[in-house]
């Protein structure tokens, strides 16, 4: 894994100003074992010690998004020795380095910012990659767990299959907590990453960091929500469907309210005002329903649910969280399952 030590240091100085700390520096304690000593391999007057090769792979795994194989682990434990072999004091110390500048990185509490230091690291790789022969592990390990779809080389922003793959997640989620199915087939996923593709290389960078931050943000929104108490969760849910109807705000419209200013539904007249001019008998509203559902069911539907899935969005819905007393450290989280 020698490739991946003097890329990912340059990658952090991008971020170093503008980051809230916790006290949290050591992620994963359970699962990586970086103070081991145990000697992996020597050459001359150094050794390779386990602890150090854990720095790496925690790394990798931070980077990958996943947990390893034991063959892919052993894969990069061969690939390291002989990088230690052929360069010992160059790899303890882009190792060590490395390891120093993800300790910011690890005592970060917010999971958009851990999102976009990952994305900045996986650009910076897949830039270097692409112009490259070569063909290491972490090069090939990328490729099978986050293949890039787009990238913006300018703002340090990568696209991938695991953030496309998040949002298809988070956007089941959001229509389950709305009470309505999701379900799509291939053909029509295959619609939505082309669709997706496009935005991030004609979109603004806030909305190629929306799309970049899925892949982090929204497994951790759903995992702290799978934790919530019943009632936290009613609460959260009546805030979502408060901030998708902005139309009852208004109260300087013909619609009869109630005394905290909605629309009262109980009134016919109010029903009556909703339906489009031209819709007037059973059957025209029997058929304005149809296409109503249809479109609902539509691509374009989806596209709406999207677009309120703005780096604001995800800031709303984790302060909501925070504020009903549900969030857990991103760390612990992360590595709850793992």
């Amino acid at each position: 894994m020698k490739t991946i030590h003097p890329i990912g240091v340059i990658c952090f100085l991008y971020f170093a100003a503008s980051i809230t700390l916790s006290a949290q520096t050591n992620p994963g304690q359970g699962l990586y074992d970086v103070h081991s000593t145990k000697v992996l391999a020597t050459a001359g007057n150094y050794t390779l010690t386990e602890g150090l090769f854990n720095k790496a792979l925690r790394f990798t795994e931070f980077l990958l998004g996943t947990r390893l194989t034991p063959e892919e682990i052993q894969e990069g434990l061969e690939e390291s020795i002989v990088s230690f072999q052929q360069s010992p004091q160059q790899i303890i110390q882009e190792t060590e380095m490395l390891d120093q500048q993800m300790q910011m990185v690890y005592q970060l509490t917010d999971p958009t910012q851990i999102a976009l230091v990952r994305s900045s690291i996986i650009c910076q790789l897949y830039v270097t990659f692409a112009n490259s022969p070569e063909q290491p592990v972490l090069r090939r390990l990328m490729e099978k767990y986050t293949p890039v779809l787009a990238y913006d080389p300018a703002n340090m922003l990568a696209f991938t299959e695991q953030d496309f793959q998040a949002f298809l997640d988070y956007t089941a989620f959001m229509y389950q907590l709305y009470g309505q199915p999701f379900s799509i087939d291939e053909a029509t996923a295959n619609q939505y990453r082309e669709y997706f593709i496009q935005q991030f290389l004609q979109g603004t960078v806030e909305v190629r960091q929306s799309l970049c931050v899925m892949s982090e943000v929204g497994p951790y929104i759903q995992a702290v929500w799978q934790n919530l108490p019943e009632a936290q969760k009613q609460t959260l849910i009546a805030s979502l469907y408060q901030s998708q109807q902005p139309a009852q705000q208004n109260t300087n419209d013909e619609f009869t309210r109630d005394a905290y200013g909605n629309i009262d539904y109980t009134n016919p007249e109010n029903i009556d005002k909703m339906w489009p001019e031209g819709v007037d008998t059973p059957e025209e509203k029997q058929a304005y329903l149809m296409k109503r559902q249809r479109e609902i069911n539509s691509f374009n539907a989806s596209m709406n649910i999207w677009n309120e899935m703005s780096l604001q969005n995800h800031a709303t819905m984790l302060n909501v969280i925070n504020n009903l007393g549900g969030s857990d450290d991103y760390w612990e989280v992360k590595y709850r399952n793992w």
